[in-house]
């Protein structure tokens, strides 16, 4: 499954690799309202591939969303989420639907993402998941050349390819939708490990995701938004206890120690996040998934 923005260029790249898979796929695009042609490119190629049109751009969750509630109504095992500027190699679904099938209570699945060329790994995916401390022995094993054909648990992983399981789609749900972009794919990874679902890195499957030209201090933005970013998914997190009342005291701090310090924007700033913190709290409380929902997010 495949989000698609203004994603021209990626087609062929990303749609042929697709075509290549030697496990019969089914493939679901969901388009963001792109204005480059980007759909009219994959229906005139690509004629198997099942297209759900947006006429707003939903961002990468609910967009997400969508195509997820498709794949279950039609009774899928497996959902891959795959980046539109990213592309596989023929076994790399097959590698992973036989690796979670073999370990089954790994609901969430992640190759390793290597940079468009192959040349190295993708620059996000050795920053966070290559530590030590977030994905325990694979750095090792990988220097050490020893066998990695095995399951690494992680702590974090990137949802540009991810390989769910159908029981963690009926445990799990779907992405929440008060993320509009970055920051989802941790929230769900929290609300998996709320429910005891295993997530992990499959080393011998690979993906390809092609965003070397892209600066890396494009993805950091201004304070606000990624203070903001941190407090939604720490309000968001299943696994800690009292949320709320945790990030008023931090946030309130903050509006505390900038007036002790006549630090004037980030008193404007701290007071922002004071009112987004309460506005949030409602919204929250507006889109809770009740008990008896079977997929939370997918319908709202």
């Amino acid at each position: 499954m495949v989000v698609t923005y203004n994603g021209r260029k990626w087609v062929d790249f990303c749609f042929g690799s697709l075509a290549k898979s030697v496990i019969p796929l089914n493939i679901i695009v969901v388009d963001n309202g792109s204005e480059d042609g980007t759909v009219d490119v994959i229906e005139q190629k690509y004629l198997d591939v099942h297209i759900i049109r947006s006429p707003d751009n939903l961002g990468f969750g609910k967009g997400n969303n969508l195509g997820m509630e498709a794949a279950l109504e039609n009774k899928a095992d497996y959902i891959f989420l795959l980046n539109q500027d990213a592309k596989i190699e023929p076994d790399t679904i097959l590698k992973l639907v036989q690796k979670q099938k073999e370990n089954p209570a790994y609901g969430i699945l992640s190759p390793v993402h290597l940079n468009g060329n192959g040349s190295e790994l993708d620059f996000k995916f050795s920053k966070h998941h290559m530590a030590p401390h977030k994905c325990e022995g694979l750095l090792s094993d990988l220097y050490l050349k020893n066998n990695i054909d095995k399951i690494y648990k992680a702590t974090t992983l990137n949802a540009a390819a991810w390989l769910l399981s159908r029981d963690c789609m009926e445990k799990v749900g779907g992405f929440h939708p008060l993320f509009s972009h970055y920051g989802e794919d941790d929230n769900y990874l929290h609300r998996a490990k709320s429910k005891k679902v295993g997530i992990g890195i499959y080393p011998e499957a690979v993906i390809y995701h092609d965003r070397n030209d892209r600066s890396k201090n494009s993805y950091f933005v201004d304070t606000y938004v990624m203070r903001k970013r941190a407090l939604l998914k720490a309000l968001t997190n299943p696994l800690i206890k009292k949320p709320f009342q945790a990030q008023r005291k931090i946030v309130a701090w903050a509006v505390i120690s900038s007036l002790i310090r006549l630090n004037g924007s980030q008193l404007k700033e701290s007071i922002r996040l004071l009112r987004f913190l309460y506005n949030v709290r409602s919204q929250l409380e507006e889109i809770k998934p009740s008990s008896e929902k079977e997929y939370p997010f997918l319908n709202t």
